[in-house]
């Protein structure tokens, strides 16, 4: 338990300084090297962390089987932690499921209303799932609350996006990730 305390106060202390007030701009401007192949490396030392700490913090992952295949900190635009957890490694291409949700609301910045039925919206998934047309099926939902006003777990919100964006684009949302997200960030493989 008091690991897991650990390793959740480590996180915390990390996403503090991401959340703090400051005078930089909203939008700050990306390293001069941006994008490459790879991301620039710094001591944590450097940048004033202490190696023993995030070592510590690994090895409590480990230790209380945290279900994480790799943690990567970045820090004044310096990678100053990328590990990787056995067996997973750098090369290692994953589904990555529920992330995509951060994709997609990135690329359309939108919240639905729609009524997904229950906690993680599972219910609401496994219906669409069986349903034949994935889009008309949340287009049939029924809308809970004002879009824009409410947060909601919902994965069929998240397929409609999908859908409006190849509309509204001509591409589909992998072509318009790549041109517009992906491709400035220097991601070039994802499926």
């Amino acid at each position: 338990m008091r690991k897991a305390f650990f390793l959740a106060l480590m996180i915390a202390v990390l996403l503090i300084p991401a959340c703090s007030a400051s005078k930089s701009p909203i939008f700050p401007p990306q390293p001069s090297y941006w994008p490459t192949q790879g991301w620039q490396t710094s001591t944590p030392e450097e940048q004033g962390f202490d190696s023993a700490w995030l070592a510590e913090g690994l090895l409590a992952m480990r230790d209380n089987q945290i279900n994480i295949h790799s943690l990567m900190i970045i820090h004044n635009d310096k990678v100053i932690l990328d590990a990787y957890l056995y067996p997973y490694s750098g090369e290692t291409v994953h589904e990555l499921a529920s992330v995509t949700k951060s994709v997609i609301t990135t690329l359309t910045g939108m919240t639905s209303g729609l009524d997904c039925t229950s906690a993680n919206d599972e219910q609401t998934l496994i219906e669409m799932g069986a349903a034949p047309d994935w889009v008309q099926f949340t287009l049939d939902l029924k809308v809970k609350h004002i879009p824009g006003t409410y947060f909601e777990y919902c994965s069929p919100g998240m397929h409609v996006l999908s859908a409006i964006l190849q509309e509204a684009t001509g591409m589909t949302a992998s072509e318009f990730a790549r041109l517009n997200l992906f491709g400035l960030l220097g991601i070039t493989d994802f499926i």
